[in-house]
C-alpha cells in the first residue's frame, strides 16, 4: 500500500522508480492526501506505521515536484487509505467513512481529456436515449418514468417501481438486460453520516428506483431490447 501526500502518485510512475521491493510488491496505489487543510503530512497516522521515501525521480519531467511516499506497515492504516481513496467503501454502496474518488490512472486521465471534446455530443445522445425510453415506457402500470427537465444531461435514466423493484431488477439481470439501483441506501442511513434522522420519502424512494442503460454508446437495438425486457418484467416478475 502506498500513500502519496499532496499528489496522487500513479502506479506506473512508482514502478519506474529505483525501488525494486516496491516494484515487486505493488498491487494498488491509493491517492490519499493526508496533508489537507494545512495539517502536518501523516499527522492522522500512528508513529511507525509508515516509512517515508523521496519519489521525485519516479515522475515524468512535466510532473517534477518532490513527493513523500509512504510504504504502509500497519494494516489498519492501509485499510483506511483504501477506504478514503474509494468513497469510503469496502462493501459496494456502503460508505463506512467519508471518502473521495481518487482512483484515476494516467491512461484514464489521457482518455478523459480526449473525451471532454466529445462531451456535448455524448450528452445529446443521452438525451435521445432518454426520450426514447419516455415514449416506449410511458403508460405502463406500476412504472413511473422521470420528468423531462430542460438541460438535463441524463447521467442516469431512473424509473420508479413501487413495491416490485427488486423482482423486476432480478428479471432484467436474468434476461441479460443491464439495470442498476442508484442508490440502495440513502445518504442519511450511510454509516459515515447516520445521525438517526427519519427521512421517510428518501427511504421509500431508495426501495423504488431503478436506472436503465442510457450511455451515449447505447445502440438502437440495445435500448429497444431494454425497453421490451422491462415491459415483460412488469408483467411477469
Amino acid at each position: 500500500m502506498v500513500l502519496a501526500t499532496g499528489y496522487w502518485l500513479p502506479a506506473t510512475a512508482y514502478c519506474r522508480s529505483d525501488y525494486p521491493d516496491a516494484r515487486a510488491g505493488l498491487r494498488e496505489v491509493a491517492g490519499v492526501v493526508v496533508n489537507a487543510h494545512g495539517r502536518r503530512p501523516g499527522a492522522a497516522f500512528a508513529p511507525g506505521a509508515v516509512q517515508r521515501e523521496d519519489a521525485h525521480r519516479a515522475l515524468p519531467v512535466a510532473e517534477c515536484l518532490r513527493l513523500r511516499v509512504r510504504r504502509v506497515h500497519d494494516e489498519e492504516v492501509a485499510r483506511r487509505g483504501r477506504l478514503i481513496r474509494s468513497h469510503g467503501m469496502e462493501t459496494r454502496y456502503v460508505h463506512d467513512v467519508f471518502g473521495m474518488n481518487l482512483r484515476m490512472a494516467e491512461i484514464q486521465a489521457a482518455i478523459g481529456r480526449v473525451q471532454l471534446g466529445r462531451l456535448s455530443a455524448g450528452n445529446a445522445q443521452r438525451g435521445k436515449n432518454a426520450a426514447y425510453y419516455d415514449d416506449a415506457l410511458r403508460g405502463i402500470d406500476g412504472l413511473i418514468v422521470p420528468e423531462q427537465v430542460p438541460g438535463h444531461v441524463w447521467h442516469q435514466y431512473t424509473v420508479r417501481i413501487p413495491g416490485r423493484r427488486d423482482a423486476v431488477l432480478k428479471y432484467l439481470h436474468d434476461h441479460g438486460s443491464g439495470a442498476e439501483v442508484y442508490y440502495p441506501i440513502p445518504v442519511h442511513r450511510q454509516p459515515a453520516f447516520d445521525e438517526g434522522l427519519q427521512l421517510p420519502v428518501s427511504e421509500r424512494l431508495a426501495t423504488e428506483v431503478l436506472s436503465l442503460p442510457v450511455f451515449p454508446g447505447l445502440t438502437t437495438v440495445e435500448r429497444e431490447t431494454v425497453a421490451e425486457e422491462l415491459k415483460r418484467a412488469m408483467m411477469e416478475a
